[in-house]
């Protein structure tokens, strides 16, 4: 079954509804995962398939791609078991942002590369070895916490860099209510922050506006393609 066939329920709010479908996305992956151990003859241990960005958090939408991790122990060959993985979701025409990576390599990479970095930093563990998947997320979480002082200027560059080309979302008649200013990306990089343990997140409402802006994003999916919001 394809997850995203899952209707919404009478009554069931936003958060409840993309509650719903990552855990469908989690039971049918699960499989799938399971699938490609047996037929590959490997073991499960040396394996955790783990969900990053919006998945990780929990906040899929109708529109949402999956982003997803091959995490593998040292000295094993994934090679089988992620052909095995991907390309049941491609037949699917699931739009997948995927990777397989030792720890030691996704900690190289994120060290290179904030986008990946901060991706990292919403692991959650979907199949597999949940003591793997555990012990990458303790070290990217150290990882981000040591390097904060170098990583949070190149944070606050994409946030201006955001702000340049998407303008801010108040501002709008015709925003993107995921990448302009004070959109939804910025209520995920609000997470980030508080997880230096330099910076307090701020307390106010922000994740009942960042539930709303999911809420209008997920009614937009039904209609429009993208994430501006267009006034007609």
């Amino acid at each position: 079954m394809n997850p995203k066939s899952i209707k919404r329920c009478s009554g069931q709010t936003g958060p409840e509804h993309r509650l719903a479908l990552s855990n469908a996305f989690d039971s049918w992956l699960s499989d799938l995962f399971d699938q490609a151990i047996t037929s590959s003859k490997a073991s499960s241990q040396d394996f955790a398939l783990i969900a990053v960005g919006s998945y990780g958090r929990q906040e899929l939408g109708p529109s949402s791609d999956l982003d997803l991790v091959l995490i593998h122990e040292e000295g094993v060959i994934p090679h089988e078991v992620a052909e095995k993985l991907w390309y049941p979701i491609w037949d699917e025409g699931i739009d997948l942002d995927h990777s397989v990576r030792s720890i030691p390599t996704a900690r190289e990479v994120a060290a290179q590369d904030i986008k990946a970095f901060t991706g990292l930093l919403d692991i959650r563990c979907v199949a597999g070895n949940q003591e793997l998947a555990l012990e990458l997320r303790n070290f990217i979480l150290h990882d981000w916490r040591a390097n904060a002082k170098k990583v949070l200027p190149q944070l606050s560059q994409l946030v201006i860099e955001r702000r340049k080309t998407h303008g801010e979302l108040f501002q709008l008649l015709e925003p993107n209510i995921k990448e302009s200013y004070g959109g939804i990306r910025d209520a995920g990089i609000l997470s980030h922050l508080g997880s230096t343990w330099l910076i307090d997140t701020p307390r106010t409402q922000w994740e009942v506006c960042k539930n709303f802006l999911l809420d209008v994003r997920d009614a937009m999916a039904l209609s429009l393609s993208g994430d501006r919001l267009h006034m007609q």
